[in-house]
């Protein structure tokens, strides 16, 4: 389940982001990430409750970020997705 999206805008920098919530494990949805990351992005960082990934493009640099918001059951994750000139 996903809720409503969180939009915000800084300057030149566009964030948005998601509540989302799935019977996985954090352990299987770092997995699930990792293999259907897009296509272009590396991963930057991951830990215990957080993974990353960014991508740069000429002129531009986006990032996704998912942090654990509670283990459950259900996960609860929040992902962020950011945008900004590079």
């Amino acid at each position: 389940m996903t809720t409503a999206t969180t939009l915000a805008r800084v300057g030149d920098h566009l964030t948005a982001t998601w509540e989302v919530s799935t019977p996985m494990t954090w352990r299987e949805y770092q997995g699930s990430l990792r293999s259907h990351s897009p296509q272009g992005y590396g991963e930057l960082k991951r830990d215990d409750g957080h993974v990353s990934f960014a991508r740069t493009l000429p002129g531009d640099e986006f990032e996704v970020d998912v942090a654990v918001g509670s283990l459950g059951p259900p996960l609860r994750v929040r992902a962020t997705f950011s945008a900004r000139p590079y």
